[in-house]
């Protein structure tokens, strides 16, 4: 499954949970640049993490 966010500047987070539960999450600018990758052991600890950082991302249906 995967969740993708963006911003109001065009910046974009996503995170694809793995088959073991695992989560990638990943935030790149609007000019492509990653400027956030970690790896998370569920995706309740990456969405937590990543609202801490960055709180003004909204969900991209």
């Amino acid at each position: 499954m995967s969740r993708v966010f963006e911003d109001d500047f065009g910046w974009r987070a996503r995170f694809d949970e793995r088959p073991d539960g695992t989560v990638h999450g990943v935030v790149v600018t609007a000019d492509r640049k990653i400027i956030w990758d970690r790896e998370f052991p569920d995706m309740a600890t990456a969405l937590s993490h990543f609202r801490l950082i960055y709180p003004n991302f909204q969900e991209v249906a």
